[in-house]
């Protein structure tokens, strides 16, 4: 890997620190995935339905499953990224990225040919579809975002809320965009051509940057994290966070920590529930008297509102511990889902789409931040893996939520009310959360010794 890390260039020998090349690429793949997250994959949900023959309610089962496949794979890939490392892993995954959206643009060819040859032509569509979906957001969702993130955690330690704060804002305005350029490209070509570009664009095209510019520590480069001239790592902020590990802890030791559980029971509440909203915005808007265009509207606000928040709290996780950021989200989520369940009400309506849009900018640092600050660096991969397994499975459950709700009540938004029992389990697990290095530090003989 050391060998590896030299070529095609030196990054020791840039001019300046070659942590902000990572900075700049780590996003870059986050914006790359986009043909695998959800809001990529929306805009081709009726072509989709169109050639596939397949009802909505079935296209919705194959993407909640095809989604659940993704999420059950990702503590395997965890595993991959700290055996093989980011570079790897990033070439990979965008390669992977790029040859499925191929496929995608002729899964209804696929299907049809297999039912043909089985004589069940619906339900061998359904099955093709949904292992095509599952590595559509297996490398898209899945690989190529924890790659991301553990590679941004890997080379920034008293500087990792910052660079999370500033790539939030780009991606949360990426994502805004990505829709209605997807849209773009499907009416002024086909969906079957868009995909066919974007898996040129953001699969090949990242493949061949991630293989120049990435690389997957900055040790293997003769470097150290934030740019320090020395080996010897800065423990504290100036606010005094602890921002370096005592101990680089593996998955098991982290899977015993509250703070893991506290960390990604609120990330995964909020991708449940945040999920489940933009899939019914719609219903959600009729239930408060909105017209459709007018509900869908109502989400034009959270391009503004998540990079302002995103961009704070960032900056915030470099000066105040995890707990009290991980606590300012819980509340935000219970004063939300609360509202939520309730948007007939103007102000509460308002409050929903602000908590929502806020939850989002929460979200992007605390993902990238608060794993890497309790666990260290080493086993990284591993952690995020772990993490974002939860988190992915959990937006697969969260329409399903408020659909129950609607059968069960009458009312999509009664899914919110049933819901609050998640953040208030989250309170009571960030309440207890402590960061684990303060208590390595202090089962460490030497700790007094440090800076």
């Amino acid at each position: 890997m050391l060998e590896s890390a030299q070529k095609p260039f030196a990054p020791a020998s840039w001019p300046f620190f070659y942590g902000w090349v990572i900075a700049v690429i780590g996003p870059l793949a986050v914006i790359c995935s986009m043909p695998g997250q959800t809001n990529g994959v929306g805009p081709f949900i009726d072509e989709l339905l169109g050639a596939t023959g397949l009802s909505r309610t079935q296209l919705s089962t194959s993407y909640l499953i095809g989604t659940s496949l993704c999420g059950i794979a990702l503590p395997w890939v965890g595993n991959w990224i700290d055996r093989w490392g980011c570079r790897v892993m990033l070439v990979v995954s965008s390669l992977g990225l790029a040859g499925i959206l191929v496929i995608m643009s002729g899964i209804d060819h696929i299907g049809h040919g297999l039912g043909q040859a089985s004589g069940h032509p619906i339900p061998a569509t359904f099955i093709t579809l949904t292992l095509a979906l599952a590595f559509l957001r297996l490398f898209g969702q899945g690989m190529m975002t924890v790659t991301a993130k553990t590679l941004i955690g890997r080379w920034f330690e008293r500087y990792r809320g910052r660079v999370a704060a500033c790539a939030g804002v780009v991606q949360a305005s990426a994502f805004s965009f990505a829709p209605a350029l997807f849209y773009l490209l499907i009416d002024t070509t086909t969906w079957r051509m868009a995909w066919m570009i974007l898996a040129l664009a953001c699969g090949v095209g990242m493949a061949v940057l991630a293989w120049l510019f990435a690389r997957d520590n900055p040790e293997d480069c003769g470097l150290h994290p934030d740019g320090r001239v020395s080996a010897k790592p800065e423990h504290s902020s100036s606010s005094g966070i602890a921002v370096h590990a005592w101990h680089h802890a593996t998955r098991p030791e982290a899977l015993r920590r509250s703070g893991f559980w506290a960390v990604t029971l609120i990330l995964s509440t909020h991708a449940c529930l945040f999920t489940a909203f933009t899939f019914h915005i719609i219903g959600l808007g009729g239930e408060a008297g909105l017209s459709p265009q007018h509900a869908t509207a109502a989400l034009i606000p959270m391009a503004v509102i998540s990079p302002c928040v995103g961009f704070i709290v960032g900056f915030l996780c470099d000066s105040v511990r995890i707990k009290w950021l991980l606590l300012a989200m819980v509340v935000l989520q219970l004063l939300t889902y609360a509202s939520a369940s309730a948007m007939e009400v103007p102000l509460l309506r308002w409050l929903a789409i602000f908590g929502f849009a806020a939850g989002v900018g929460f979200f992007g640092p605390l993902s990238s931040v608060a794993m890497p600050r309790f666990f260290g660096r080493t086993h990284l991969g591993a952690i995020n893996g772990a993490m974002m397994s939860s988190v992915v499975i959990a937006s697969a459950i969260g329409p399903l939520i408020l659909s129950l709700a609607l059968d069960a009540t009458g009312r999509l938004g009664q899914g919110f009310f049933w819901a609050l029992i998640l953040p208030t389990l989250g309170l009571l697990l960030a309440m207890k959360a402590r960061n684990p290095q303060e208590i390595w530090r202090q089962q460490d003989p030497n700790h007094s010794t440090a800076p």
